[in-house]
C-alpha cells in the first residue's frame, strides 16, 4: 500500500488517510470481505466555524461513493471514518475528498453525477488517496502527518509548570504511541514501570512546544529518541 504525503490547503488541513478496524487500529493488510473504515485527520485552523463533507470513493466517483458531513469549530480537530468492504481480489485505489457541503456541490438536476466532488473549486483541501491489493501486506511508504490533539499540548504546558505529575504526562505519551504518532520499536516498552524516568530538560522542551517555540516534529522526535533509548518507560 502506498500513502502519498499529507496535504494542507488554505486554513483547513486534511491528512493521513488510512484504513482502520472498528476499534480505530491501523490495518496492515485488508482481506476479502473485511469491513474496513477509511479515516483521515481534519483540522480547522481558522477562527470561524467550517462546514465540510468527507467523501470517500473506491471507483473514481462512479457509484461507490459515500460521504458524511459535519462542522468544525475554530481550532477543532476531527477524524471522520467511512466503512467499505471489498468482494473482489484485485488492486484498488481509494480516494478521499474534503469538500463543501453536497447541496452546494452536486448538480440539483443530476445529483448522481459525483464528478463535482473532484472539482478543485469545491475543495477545502487537496485530495488524498491510497492504493492497495486485497490480501497483500500494507507498506506505509511515507509516514503520515503526525497530528497532535490539543489536550496533549495542554498536558505538556501543565507538566512543564509542574502542575501535573510525570505519570499524568506519560499517559499523554501512551496515547501518542497508541495512535502511531510516536513509533516505538517492538520490545521497547516496559511493562509495570511505576515511575517514568523523564529527564528535566524534556520538561523545558515541553514548555517551549506548548508555546509554539518548538515544532511538533522536533518535540515528537525528542520524545521518541528518549523512549527508544530507554530513558522514558511507557
Amino acid at each position: 500500500m502506498n500513502f502519498p504525503g499529507s496535504f494542507a490547503a488554505g486554513d483547513v488541513e486534511f491528512s493521513n488517510l488510512r484504513p482502520v478496524d472498528f476499534l480505530g487500529t491501523r490495518l496492515y493488510s485488508i482481506q476479502l470481505g473485511q469491513q474496513v473504515q477509511f479515516t483521515a485527520d481534519i483540522q480547522n485552523n481558522q477562527n470561524i466555524e467550517q462546514d465540510f463533507a468527507y467523501v470517500v470513493t473506491t471507483d473514481n466517483l462512479q457509484k461507490q461513493v459515500k460521504w458524511i458531513t459535519g462542522r468544525l469549530a475554530p481550532g477543532q480537530t476531527m477524524s471522520p471514518a467511512i466503512s467499505f468492504s471489498f468482494d473482489t481480489e484485485k488492486a484498488y485505489q481509494v480516494d478521499a475528498y474534503l469538500t463543501l457541503l453536497p447541496q452546494n456541490v452536486l448538480d440539483k438536476n443530476d445529483p448522481s453525477d459525483y464528478s463535482h466532488f473532484a472539482k478543485p473549486e469545491n475543495h477545502l483541501a487537496s485530495q488524498l488517496n491510497v492504493s492497495f491489493t486485497i490480501g497483500g501486506s500494507i507498506s506505509y511508504a511515507q509516514p503520515p502527518q503526525r497530528m497532535i490533539p490539543d489536550w496533549v499540548r495542554n498536558n505538556a504546558q501543565w507538566w512543564s509548570l509542574t502542575q501535573i505529575s510525570d505519570q499524568d504526562f506519560a499517559k499523554g505519551l501512551e496515547y501518542l504511541i497508541k495512535e502511531d504518532i510516536i513509533i516505538v520499536p517492538e520490545g521497547t516498552a516496559s511493562e509495570g514501570q511505576a515511575e517514568p524516568q523523564i529527564p528535566s530538560w524534556l520538561r523545558k522542551n515541553a514548555g517551549w512546544w506548548s508555546q509554539g517555540l518548538l515544532s511538533d516534529d522536533e518535540f515528537l522526535n525528542s520524545i521518541q529518541w528518549m523512549i527508544n533509548n530507554g530513558f522514558i518507560k511507557i
